[in-house]
């Protein structure tokens, strides 16, 4: 089972729910509850909810580390063959689309990264106009994907430029000429929506609550380890 949905839609809960009431194991789909000294501001669930159903992928890399979503279908298959092997049913929990879909659907082969020719783009982009540069190579050498990118979304347009200069095609070729897989699982999705005055407002919340439970601290605590921006 899969429940996705926006950022504060009650994911984390309903899994929560689900798990108790049929005998299942979290893996948790979140881009950003993989890094460790993260707990307040990723809203990872509390030790005892975690004590009451075991929770996978959370606390699995340090704040300086990478973390791709090939490494996520790689440990959340592993994750769910351990479950299986228990007798139990494995709940998919997270907002993070992208490993989602590597998950249930597959990757483009090739394109798992290239730390090199990411760091060197990132470099670039941090030079005065070097954003607005990016963006207009990959209008050149990718109309399709800058049309689906915004300009000020630097992380996308680095990414795009990365498999441009890995496999030297466009990225929207590469995505139109991919076969994705069928999926391994038998997989029943429940997505999760509000309105969107009413999910504003839980988001407003819930950073509010994340203030008065120590998110201040907790982001002065990882700046005393050495973890900077």
């Amino acid at each position: 089972m899969v429940i996705l949905g926006p950022t504060a839609t009650g994911k984390s809960s309903l899994g929560v729910e689900v798990a108790e009431e049929f005998g299942g194991e979290i893996i948790s789909a979140d881009s950003v509850q993989v890094y460790r000294y993260m707990d307040i501001g990723t809203a990872k669930p509390p030790p005892g909810v975690r004590r009451r159903v075991p929770h996978h992928l959370i606390d699995v890399v340090d704040p300086d580390e990478g973390f791709s979503a090939g490494l996520f279908r790689k440990l959340a298959q592993e994750a769910i063959a351990d479950i299986g092997r228990k007798g139990k049913m494995s709940l998919v929990v997270g907002g993070t689309g992208l490993y989602i879909k590597a998950l249930i659907s597959g990757l483009i082969e090739g394109v798992e990264g290239n730390e090199e020719i990411r760091r060197r783009l990132a470099e670039e982009a941090k030079a005065s106009g070097g954003a607005e540069r990016l963006y207009r190579r990959l209008k050149e050498v990718d109309p399709a994907s800058a049309e689906q990118i915004h300009p000020h979304d630097i992380y996308r347009v680095i990414r795009a430029l990365e498999i441009y200069e890995m496999l030297g095609l466009p990225p929207s070729r590469v995505r139109g000429d991919h076969r994705f897989s069928e999926s391994p699982y038998d997989v029943l999705k429940i997505g999760l929506i509000k309105e969107r005055e009413e999910l504003y407002q839980g988001i407003d919340r819930r950073v509010d609550m994340m203030v008065k439970e120590g998110l201040k601290e907790e982001t002065l605590r990882l700046l005393s380890m050495g973890y900077g921006p």
